[in-house]
């Protein structure tokens, strides 16, 4: 039977057509000079042999990335300057028991009068999902999604059939990529899941964030220091920028390990990893020799260095992800004072690295590492690391960035914006998914965001808010504060108001729960809460979505809060507990911009109502005039605030009318 996608699948073969061995791969991506192919990292280093090229339909491809030989890990992705079939659609909608199929070419005996040989055989498939197994990459901190697929043709299933696709039919026909066929453990057939691409390919879902350019060109610059401590919460992109990295360092001839580690890991498990990536496994020193884990890495790349084929190498860079375990002080700690020195101290006498330009470098991303390494600190470093904070995006730079990826003009564009921004709380990761998807629907903004909100939040942002949800906080006093918290800000009269209104549990007072947010590096040193503020606007959307009254009410506790602290004359920052008290009383109205008449109806309140009261709160006992100019340059200098104001009082223009208004009102008030 012929399926709709069959010119989306590729054969992948050696350049040498007396190498037999062969597989399969499909379009992923295409731009105006390449296509990009997804097959089984097994495939590539199957079908390359000695000569080390492979070719798609009969086209020599450029090895973009690849993952861990022999691991649950198999992904590759190739590229080919020619345009081939269309790109198939990948999305993360898999469950058990929804029907599947699949296409691909496998090799297969053909008997002839003389002798028998091998042709390749246009084959497709049919079954079920099964269940969706968890396996781990040995000595990294990720498991790695697989479908068990229950097949319902007879014809045997070769080796040659994996890397094809694994495609569902949506309710409206079209045909998406949901896994791709990778291996047989015993009697299962199993099939990564396509979310899983990301490791290996940020591709159209990355989008280039403008304010991480400068990050990218200080650590890949020559002069850049040689170990960097990339310090950033859940959803900053750390981890896309780490794949950014190693793309551009390997551009630049630089031999480039990146890897997930998990919190337990053990420095020799690592070196072994770190091997296994680079392939110079075979050069790894038994584990019991009696040297360090970093000298035993640091042997193997030395006798790989000294092979005459190797040595035009312009360096080396590890580039180590950490999880979000609570073990990562410690392991900071085994890498800094152990593990680096060793492989440092081990690659000194080999070209390029005795010339002392840094040509070994490691950066290593995680959360909360600035903390952990001023605690490392007291102690005598055996070397030094430059720290970066990576910091959240700002409404220009998503705008900016939105501009470029979508090419649409200006006022489009910054209405799908809004609308992102709005239903994913500017999360890289959820933004650069939604935009996709608007990019693939081609509707205008505000028919995509009506018909799609819903997909956007059950698809792309609720996994991440569980994900997050789970993993925030230590102790139970913090993740009650944190996972039912929408204020932006906080101080110790805050704190101890919200033990009672949220009945925290296990605390003996606000320093008692301003030591554990502490301790779990969520009250920074000028006592506002969550620096971390795409985590916070991820859970309040998740409260938003998923309990719409306690969202209600908690924002009317915060009214309360803030109400509290603007009218005494001993807070400091008062006007920044009053932009608070306004942002409140727009969150609780989130049910009342889906049209015009509402938003104005809102915008009447919030202008004639809202505002004055706050202002006279503001003047009262204070220098009037003195407020209204704090408080101007407050707003100024918040742009999650002046977004929400534009966005939920806007007509029907997407525009800055909104807080033009807004400041005008506060020129021209009159104390009582």
């Amino acid at each position: 039977m012929e399926l709709e996608y069959e010119s989306s699948v590729v054969g992948i073969s050696n350049v040498d057509q007396a190498n037999r061995i062969f597989g399969n791969g499909f379009i992923i991506g295409q731009d105006a000079r390449y296509s990009y192919i997804l097959t089984c990292a097994h495939v590539i280093r199957n079908a390359k042999g000695k000569g080390g090229k492979v070719k798609v339909n009969d086209v020599i491809a450029e090895e973009v990335d690849i993952g861990a030989p022999n691991e649950a890990d198999d992904l590759a992705l190739l590229r080919v300057e020619r345009l081939l079939g269309a790109p198939l659609t990948r999305r993360n909608i898999g469950y058990k028991g929804l029907s599947f199929t699949s296409f691909g070419y496998q090799n297969e005996s053909i008997a002839t009068t003389e002798d028998s040989k091998e042709s390749v055989i246009p084959k497709s498939l049919h079954g079920e999902l099964g269940e969706l197994n968890l396996q781990r990459v040995r000595g990294q901190g990720f498991p790695i999604k697989l479908w068990t697929l229950q097949i319902k043709d007879l014809w045997q299933l070769g080796p040659s059939y994996s890397g094809a696709p694994v495609v569902v039919k949506t309710e409206a026909g079209e045909n998406v990529v949901i896994g791709m066929l990778s291996m047989q453990r015993r009697e299962q057939i199993l099939a990564i899941s396509i979310e899983e691409l990301d490791r290996v390919w940020p591709g159209p879902t990355y989008i280039p964030f403008k304010n991480r350019e400068d990050e990218l060109k200080l650590i890949l610059s020559s002069s850049a220091p040689a170990y960097y401590l990339l310090d950033a919460p859940a959803g900053y992109g750390k981890s896309t920028f780490l794949r950014e990295l190693r793309k551009q360092f390997s551009e630049r001839k630089w031999i480039c390990a990146y890897l997930a580690l998990d919190s337990s890991l053990e420095m020799d498990e690592l070196a072994e990893a770190v091997a296994e990536n680079l392939s110079i496994s075979h050069l790894l020193l038994s584990h019991r020799s009696n040297y360090g884990a970093g000298y035993r890495l640091g042997s193997a790349l030395q006798s790989y260095w000294n092979n005459s084929l190797n040595n035009s190498q312009e360096g080396l860079v590890l580039l180590f992800d950490l999880d979000p375990g609570s073990g990562n002080s410690e392991l900071l700690e085994r890498l800094l004072k152990e593990f680096i020195p060793e492989l440092e101290s081990s690659l000194e006498t080999i070209s390029p690295f005795y010339r002392g330009d840094n040509r070994f470098r490691v950066v290593i991303a995680g959360r909360y590492l600035n903390s952990y390494y001023n605690q490392l600190s007291i102690q005598r470093m055996p070397i030094v690391a430059s720290r970066q904070y990576l910091s959240p995006f700002n409404y220009d730079v998503i705008h900016s960035s939105s501009v470029d990826y979508l090419k649409q003009k200006y006022n489009e564009v910054r209405q799908i914006a809004d609308h992102i921004l709005y239903l994913t709380g500017g999360h890289p990761g959820c933004m650069a998914k939604a935009l996709k998807l608007y990019k693939e629907h081609g509707m205008p903004p505000q028919e995509f965001v009506d018909q799609l909100s819903n997909t956007i939040w059950t698809d792309i942002v609720k996994p991440v808010v569980s994900s997050i949800t789970t993993k925030v906080a230590s102790s139970s006093a913090v993740k009650k504060l944190m996972s039912n918290n929408v204020l932006r800000y906080m101080d110790y009269a805050t704190l101890r108001k919200l033990i009672a209104f949220l009945e925290i549990p296990e605390v003996r007072d606000e320093f008692d729960l301003a030591d554990q947010l502490t301790y779990s590096t969520s009250l920074n040193w000028n006592n506002h809460l969550l620096r971390d503020d795409i985590t916070r606007r991820l859970i309040y959307i998740g409260l938003r979505n998923g309990s719409s009254d306690e969202f209600l009410h908690l924002c009317q506790i915060a009214q309360i809060i803030c109400e509290e602290a603007i009218r005494d004359n001993s807070t400091f920052y008062p006007d920044m507990w009053a932009i608070e008290y306004l942002f409140q009383f727009l969150q609780q109205r989130a049910l009342l911009i889906n049209n015009s008449k509402q938003r104005q109806e809102l915008r009447g309140n919030f202008m004639s109502q809202a505002l004055p009261k706050v202002l006279d709160w503001l003047a009262t006992g204070r220098n009037p005039q003195e407020q209204k100019m704090h408080l101007l340059r407050s707003i100024d200098e918040d742009w999650e605030f002046m977004f929400t104001v534009n966005y939920y009082l806007r007509d029907n223009e997407y525009n800055d009318d909104a807080v033009e208004e807004l400041k005008s009102k506060i020129n021209s008030h009159l104390i009582k």
